[in-house]
């Protein structure tokens, strides 16, 4: 075993060693498996690894490396012989105990290592694996030998190199050694030189694909460390080294996603699968250096070549000369969504916003694939469940839940059927390693996913770069929601896609677009022209201005929006539809919309509370269901549907009758300073808010105060709807002292409120809910007494 040209089964001691029995899995930070087979594998933590460590401490096993490596060049052989031993015993038993070994002492010996295989690194020309050069005249025997110990030579370096490897992520992972400047300094000299080293080449020719196929490994396995080692010491990268190891990596990409020659369902990886997974991790290790990047470390040169490389990348992938769609494998599926996890984490950066060709592009190329692999999802799915090939116009839409004919989107089709049906919410979960009833077979929902998380990037970074990109990412009209409509827009995703995880980055993505002062700002000169008879917006014929244009955006938006919170199935995506339609209420000009557009946003989100909750419809019921109240997903769900109705009660711009809504029947009363510039606008024209509003508003606030008195409900919720009403007193002051002497508003001042709650002095939870309650009462009688911009100023 201990023989030095031994070529080794596998190094890290996690691939089945003698005494191990079964394979286990390395705690290297990857998604997927890279075989062909498809089959994922989940992420193990580094205790799954620590407790196959083998008993012998960590000193104990690296003392024959060290007093070999004291030697100097006399101990050459000794060195080679100590190293072989070291890593055939982690092949075998795994690596040594580190425990209780100091983090620096690790480091130390580990960069010892490092630099003990760069002895026996790549060797030059005429030199074989162990830089002895050696003659080229001789006998055809002699050749022979030469030729195997050369072989030999190699396949102990690859040995060597492997073991590092596999060290160096495991003990990263494991916090076991201590990273500062010059071992990540050292370790990214080392993996630079790796990279930099061009492919060894056989003579013989029936030698070539291995030998490409062991320099492929090599590389792949290089580009994880490097991955690694910037997730976990990116700060400590000096700009040389890394602008070296980014533009390596851009290297690699030259030549843009070079084409599997299979579908990936074969057990062995061809060649050019390898190259796609030799790519995918060299775009996660560059994508992992320029996030982690400290500012001013990697120059604009070369982050702008990181974003011109990825657009290529993506412009090859044009459908082109016959080609109908982009290609669609499980190789293909995770090199793309490797690229856009690049593109995302590029963008997300500290380095700056990318120009704007390259913005352009990749919002273009994002476009182009968020609906990729939805219809051969669909179609698999079809072919599985009735055994009938079927393309994507040609199903028969099912009909609705509510028993009204028209199309379903996939994921709502068993809703209100899915009891029936003997379904649960992990028969259509997207998890990284099951793709449940969903037929998602290549993992493509990953894709889409991450195509969103750059839209939401880069609209994060750099607002204003895509202000002309909306009217191509947001619907102009509701039509362009229709699920055969050729426009794809983020609305029509997020209210289509069949996966939770798509849907859920489809609202972050809208959410960014409108969270930005700058995006406020330019939406703010979105109009609706309206008929002045019936109010309802005028069709345009003709020219239509950018103002009109986007008042069309807003009003598309805000439909799909609305049905996003009212319709979504997944507890968990809830949040991120809340999140958006929050954000475009906090940014919408209300007063240039519909005057339905504000009650038509409180009314989805309240009676989704109301159905997510179970609550009674009776404002004064004390008989209130909250059988899911210690569910999770629901509570956090309740607060964001809350927070969208606190964004609605606080919109400026409120339309002229809003107040009066609020206020219901109980309108008559009021107190001095109750009157609004919006009340005296509405009494002045004598106008009056529509029936369906009335209604729908009328006792909203005394339901928010009964949620927020009510102890069964957890304190994030309470406090939630203090908020609400908060606002609401700040906004809508006659509203609130419309309904001053209801019972459970009432109960929602201090004087009230305290009492309940001061029975236990360690409650954390009731000094939260004092102070939201004390806020409430204390921005109401700012606004009372001295108008909006004391409670505004108060707020601030």
């Amino acid at each position: 075993p201990d023989r030095v040209g031994t070529p080794p089964r596998a190094m890290g001691g996690w691939r089945g060693g003698a005494l191990s029995g079964s394979a286990a899995l390395s705690p290297v930070r990857v998604r997927r498996s890279d075989t062909a087979s498809g089959g994922g594998r989940a992420r193990v933590s580094s205790q799954h690894f620590a407790a196959r460590r083998d008993t012998k401490q960590w000193r104990d096993a690296l003392a024959p490396v060290k007093e070999s490596a004291a030697i100097g060049e006399n101990g050459h052989e000794a060195l080679r012989v100590a190293m072989a031993l070291f890593f055939r015993n982690v092949e075998v038993k795994g690596i040594p105990t580190v425990e209780g070994l100091d983090k620096k002492e690790a480091a130390s010996d580990l960069l010892l290592l490092v630099r003990a295989v760069n002895r026996f690194g790549p060797s030059s020309s005429g030199a074989g694996g162990d830089g002895i050069v050696r003659s080229n005249t001789g006998s055809s025997n002699e050749n022979e030998e030469t030729d195997e110990t050369d072989e030999l030579a190699r396949q102990q370096k690859r040995t060597f190199m492997k073991g590092v490897d596999s060290l160096v992520s495991d003990l990263v992972n494991c916090d076991a050694i201590s990273l500062d400047v010059e071992v990540v300094g050292v370790l990214a000299a080392y993996y630079g030189s790796r990279l930099q080293v061009p492919n060894e080449k056989e003579t013989t020719g029936d030698r070539e694909p291995a030998q490409k196929t062991h320099n492929l490994s090599l590389k792949t396995e290089a580009f994880k460390v490097v991955q690694i080692l910037a997730q976990e010491g990116g700060r400590f990268l000096q700009s040389a080294e890394t602008e070296q190891l980014v533009f390596l990596a851009l290297a690699e990409l030259t030549h843009g996603f070079e084409p599997a020659t299979d579908t990936g369902e074969v057990s062995g990886l061809t060649t050019g699968d390898n190259v796609r997974v030799m790519k995918k991790h060299a775009l996660g290790a560059l994508g992992a250096l320029v996030r982690n990047s400290r500012t001013g470390v990697l120059s604009k040169d070369a982050f702008h070549a990181c974003g011109a490389a990825l657009v290529g990348c993506f412009e090859d992938e044009n459908p082109k000369d016959g080609k109908q769609k982009i290609e669609h494998t499980a190789s293909a599926s995770r090199l793309f969504a490797a690229a856009w996890r690049c593109a995302h984490l590029c963008a997300s950066g500290e380095v700056g916003a990318w120009p704007e060709s390259v913005i352009a592009g990749l919002v273009g190329h994002a476009k182009r694939f968020l609906t990729y692999g939805v219809g051969a999802s669909q179609g698999d799915q079809q072919e599985e469940t009735e055994n009938a090939p079927v393309s994507g116009d040609e199903i028969n839409p099912p009909t609705s839940p509510s028993g009204r004919r028209g199309y379903v989107p996939p994921h709502l089709r068993h809703v209100g059927a899915g009891a029936a049906a003997g379904m649960s919410d992990s028969d259509t979960s997207d998890s990284g390693t099951a793709t449940g009833r969903a037929g998602d077979r290549f993992g493509s929902s990953k894709v889409r996913a991450n195509a969103l998380s750059t839209i939401a990037a880069l609209a994060r970074v750099d607002p204003r770069s895509l202000h002309q990109h909306w009217l191509t990412l947001l619907p102009t009209s509701t039509g362009q929601l229709l699920p055969r409509s050729p426009s794809v827009t983020l609305a029509k995703v997020l209210l289509a896609d069949p996966s939770p995880r798509v849907r859920a980055a489809a609202a972050s993505a809208i959410a960014h677009l409108f969270d930005a002062p700058a995006s406020r700002q330019f939406f703010s000169a979105a109009d609706v022209a309206l008929d002045k008879k019936t109010g309802l917006p005028v069709r345009r014929v003709g020219f239509a201005s950018l103002s009109s244009t986007l008042g069309d955006v807003a009003l598309a938006t805000h439909h799909a929006l609305c049905r996003a919170v009212t319709s979504e199935p997944e507890k968990n995506c809830l949040p991120s539809a809340c999140k958006a339609l929050a954000a475009f209420v906090d940014a919408a000009p209300f007063k240039k919309l519909p005057s339905s557009v504000l009650p038509a946003t409180i009314r989805a989100a309240w009676r989704r509370f109301q159905v997510l909750t179970g609550k009674e419809t009776n404002p004064h019921s004390h008989c209130v269901n909250h059988s899911t109240s210690d569910d999770t997903d629901t509570a956090t769900a309740s607060v964001a549907l809350l927070s969208v109705l606190a964004a609605s009660l606080g919109a400026k711009g409120a339309p002229a009758g809003f107040a009066s809504s609020l206020a219901g029947a109980a309108s008559s009363f009021r107190v001095a300073g109750s009157e609004t510039a919006e009340t005296a606008t509405s009494e002045k024209h004598h106008e009056k808010p529509s029936t369906r509003d009335a209604v729908d508003l009328h006792g909203l606030l005394p339901r928010l105060a009964q949620i927020a008195t009510d102890h069964s409900v957890g304190v994030a919720v309470r406090c939630e709807a203090f908020g609400a009403l908060r606002h609401a007193g700040a906004s809508h002051v006659g509203a609130v002292a419309a309904n001053w002497r209801d019972s459970y508003i009432q109960k929602a001042l201090p004087h009230a409120f305290f009492s309940l709650e001061h029975y236990d002095q360690k409650n954390d939870g009731a000094d939260r809910t004092d102070h939201a309650c004390a806020r409430f009462l204390s921005e109401f009688l700012l606004a009372a007494g001295g108008g909006g911009a004391a409670a505004s100023a108060a707020a601030a």
